[in-house]
């Protein structure tokens, strides 16, 4: 397969991944990935060779499943195993 997101090594750099759990894929191609041990949901645009951080909070503690919300773009609903709770 080839590499469209994170790299080789896990971490918390923009180019790293550590413990993604869901990914969503937008009409546009961008992949929004939890990325749980960071406390994060990650944008990356289609050929990027790092991610954005949307969601980027110690108010997160357990990012588990991500689901777009309706008719809307860069909006999610996402669930936090940890905090049991979800946010949008």
């Amino acid at each position: 397969g080839t590499l469209v997101a994170g790299s080789t090594s896990k971490g918390g750099a923009a180019t790293q991944l550590e413990g993604p759990t869901d990914m969503y894929v937008d009409i546009d191609l961008n992949i929004y990935i939890t990325d749980a041990k960071n406390d994060r949901v990650m944008k990356w645009a289609p050929n990027a060779t790092r991610g954005v951080p949307i969601i980027n909070s110690s108010l997160i503690g357990g990012a588990k499943g991500i689901v777009p919300v309706p008719n809307t773009t860069n909006q999610i609903y996402l669930s936090d195993e940890t905090k049991k709770a979800i946010y949008l």
